[in-house]
């Protein structure tokens, strides 16, 4: 999902529903689903819905080394884009980029997030949150929460 978001080939229309919950231990640097470059003109932000069906992702870890991207969570960027029903546990994320959260880096343009819980540790040099590390006023974030961040 990250690969062809990132990519520009995933639409507004778009829906996707969590089958199970996903273990990324095995994953030792994840690629944010939704890039957004702000020193270029790239921007492939989530447009589309993502339906986490009650389930959880383990084990997300990011440590800095992703070139490219400025906004870090699991979505690097939305724009317009649903969110609901997920939750991360033992998220582990060191950044400096521009925007970190464990759900979302950046939320924009009326996205919206409900239903979600994360739990870890973020630790950032920039604008960081819990769950999302930064939106706009047009955003709706509802029914969430979030636990033991350092």
């Amino acid at each position: 999902l990250a690969t062809m978001t990132n990519n520009g080939l995933i639409g507004a229309d778009t829906g996707f529903v969590l089958a199970n919950d996903i273990d990324l231990s095995g994953v030792s640097n994840w690629i944010p689903i939704g890039g957004r470059n702000l020193s270029v003109t790239t921007d492939f932000t989530f447009k589309a819905n993502f339906d986490g069906n009650g389930y959880t992702i383990f084990n997300l870890k990011y440590d800095n080394a992703i070139t490219g991207h400025q906004c870090i969570g699991l979505f690097g960027a939305l724009s317009g884009a649903t969110i609901k029903n997920v939750a991360l546990d033992n998220v582990q994320i060191y950044s400096t980029k521009t925007y970190t959260g464990a759900l979302v880096g950046f939320c924009r343009d009326e996205s919206c997030i409900y239903n979600c819980f994360t739990s870890g540790n973020i630790m950032s040099t920039a604008q960081a949150g819990g769950l999302v590390g930064a939106s706009n006023s047009k955003s709706k974030i509802k029914n969430v929460r979030f636990a033991n961040f350092a």
